[in-house]
């Protein structure tokens, strides 16, 4: 039987100072059955945050919601993001049916932490990816 009891990786070991000044791009992606769900935040030139839900399915991609969001929710969402990063600490488990991963761009950097969904830390990641879909449906 495969497991997915494992915590997810990270490949800072200070992931605490994430400022949001300095974030270019969030992608927060998990995997169900052989579909790919994403959510991307990137942030434009204006005052405002580009973010999409998209879907991967075995034949094609396909965008569920696109929308701008002001810059002070990302950053109270990004801030949701940088405490969550901070208890992410354990090596996961290449054998989970059900991964997730937490993509965070910087100015000079890049921050990756994956992990399982079935796993205690995946359970704090589905709050968060619920939190994520909820602001793309709600933007204002």
């Amino acid at each position: 039987m495969i497991g997915c009891a494992s915590a997810p990786t990270a490949t800072s070991d200070a992931p605490t100072d994430i400022k949001a000044s300095q974030t270019r791009k969030l992608t927060l992606s998990y995997q169900l059955g052989q579909d790919l769900y994403r959510v991307q935040f990137e942030r434009a030139e204006t005052e405002q945050v580009r973010a999409r839900y998209l879907a991967r399915w075995t034949h094609h991609q396909e965008v569920l919601r696109e929308t701008h969001l002001e810059e002070v929710r990302f950053e109270a969402f990004l801030e949701k993001v940088t405490l969550w990063s901070a208890a992410q600490r354990q090596p996961a488990d290449n054998s989970c049916r059900n991964p997730y991963s937490v993509t965070l761009e910087l100015e000079a950097s890049q921050r990756v932490w994956k992990g399982c969904r079935s796993s205690a830390e995946g359970s704090a990641f589905s709050r968060l990816m619920r939190e994520a879909e909820f602001l793309l449906s709600s933007p204002h």
